[in-house]
């Protein structure tokens, strides 16, 4: 249960991250190169956030 709210926590603070980056901290020239390069940090992000779910069911398992 402590693990199932310890995760709503952490993917609730990326989600707000990336909100805020996306609504506010991009200059308008850096939006373009940003949404050009989008999918490069989707990408990137899923597989940090698959990589550290697979470092917990590790640990636990062993």
């Amino acid at each position: 249960m402590k693990i199932k709210k310890l995760w709503i926590k952490i993917i609730s603070i990326v989600a707000e991250f990336w909100i805020n980056i996306l609504l506010f901290h991009i200059p308008v020239r850096f939006k373009r190169f940003f949404f050009v390069n989008i999918y490069k940090i989707v990408i990137a992000s899923i597989l940090i956030i698959l990589g550290i779910i697979l470092y917990f069911i590790l640990k636990f398992l062993i």
